[in-house]
């Protein structure tokens, strides 16, 4: 709903401008080049997308889906064509619009401004163009094919060979916060003035070329091996929960409480966990297990503790008290195994060294 409300607003405006282009140019022109700079990387986003299309971008990822399987998701992910407008005249002619665009912006500001704003904005724009020059000149310019240096080139050479690389480093440190300063400085100047619009819609209009359609187009590209990647992680999900959380509701059924040689009977047994039988006060003194001794499933030691010996069930994740090594001996409770309804004894069941730890309870 914003993005239609957007173009809607955005192609009003442009019409208007259109209509009163004869009275107002530059105003106009300040409307119309962030829309064709929109058009523009629109433009560039569906070459890029047909050349990724014909050039068998997705019929190469279902391929290799297919001929791999889920390990074979991170091969498939691609840049695919989303660099295309970067490398192409599309990125000239954007960048030539957003110059324009400037240009424009100054014109507008510059005649609307007071002597103040202009000398201030004036002074604070060469700030910006000296700082940016100097770090062009220590990184990007050759000097000795400038006229101005020759002759003195070597000195100046000698000059920074000189200066170690802390000290080059400091410099270069100081003029890019001098030019970020001043481009802060600059950028405040327009918001509080009335061409604010004009750095607005070609800053929209820029992060729309160079940022939006990319990454839209990345996306699109990678279509495919994101879905694959969601289904894979949904797949991982349902088996961590049918295995570990299917886990937990069967040991809750083992559930007991406190320590010593009296439990609650009541407690330990779940009423959905327990089986049906003619003697519904036995359903008391008895438990039946889940995927007992299955892999990742439950398995039962015998334990001794400081105050008793106990039989504890284990599924990797928590132990749990069942009752005492003594009543399941003499008859006073019994469990049983689930899946056969067989009744384990208690020469069934291993010992295992006390771990020290606390019981879920």
């Amino acid at each position: 709903m914003v993005i239609i409300n957007f173009i809607k607003n955005t192609v009003n405006r442009t019409v208007e401008s259109i209509r009163e282009f004869k009275y107002t140019p530059l105003l106009s022109i300040g409307q119309i080049i962030p829309v064709v700079i929109g058009l523009t990387a629109f433009v560039g986003f569906v070459i890029a997308y047909v050349m990724f299309i014909a050039n068998g971008g997705y019929v190469i990822q279902v391929n290799a889906l297919k001929a791999e399987g889920f390990s074979g998701i991170e091969k498939i992910f691609t840049k695919g064509t989303s660099l295309f407008s970067f490398q192409s005249a599309i990125h000239i002619i954007v960048n030539v619009l957003l110059a324009m665009q400037f240009i424009v912006l100054l014109i507008v500001y510059f005649s609307e401004a007071s002597i103040i704003r202009k000398i201030v904005t004036a002074f604070d724009l060469t700030v910006i163009i000296l700082a940016i020059g100097i770090i062009l000149v220590f990184n990007y310019v050759d000097l000795e094919k400038f006229k101005w240096f020759e002759g003195k080139y070597d000195d100046v050479a000698i000059t920074i060979d000189r200066m170690n690389v802390s000290t080059i480093e400091f410099i270069a440190l100081i003029v890019s916060l001098v030019a970020i300063v001043a481009i802060i400085a600059f950028v405040i100047l327009v918001v509080n003035s009335d061409s604010d619009w004009l750095l607005g819609h070609g800053t929209v209009a820029a992060l729309i070329a160079h940022a939006g359609a990319p990454l839209v187009l990345l996306a699109l590209e990678n279509i495919i091996p994101a879905v694959a990647t969601a289904i894979f992680l949904l797949i991982v999900w349902i088996i961590i929960k049918v295995t570990f959380l299917g886990e937990k509701d069967g040991d809750a059924s083992t559930d007991s409480s406190g320590g010593g040689s009296g439990f609650d009977k009541s407690e330990r047994v779940p009423k959905e966990k327990e089986m049906p039988s003619k003697d519904k006060g036995s359903n008391k003194n008895c438990i039946y297990i889940e995927d007992l001794n299955k892999t990742l499933g439950i398995k039962l030691y015998k334990e001794k503790r400081a105050t008793n010996t106990f039989i504890v069930s284990d599924n990797l994740v928590a132990q749990r008290k069942i009752c005492t090594v003594k009543e399941l001996e003499q008859g006073r409770f019994h469990i049983y195994d689930k899946a056969t309804g067989r009744e384990v004894k208690s020469n069934e069941i291993p010992w295992r060294k006390s771990t020290g730890g606390m019981y879920d309870s």
